[in-house]
């Protein structure tokens, strides 16, 4: 996960944190955060990998 600060080429909104990803047991899924517990700014974009589960 890497923050998009110029998604499509069109400019974006400015996130100056550190990022990160947590996984949520109660929900069963994934988010985004700041790791300095500032809030995220509205419109923020990411690039999410997400790659297949390996077979055991």
């Amino acid at each position: 996960m890497t923050q998009n600060w110029n998604p499509g080429g069109a400019g974006g909104t400015y996130n100056d944190a550190p990022v990160g990803v947590r996984y949520d047991l109660q929900t069963g899924r994934w988010g985004i955060l700041n790791e300095d517990q500032s809030t995220m700014p509205l419109g923020a974009d990411f690039n999410v990998l997400v790659l297949p589960k390996s077979a055991p």
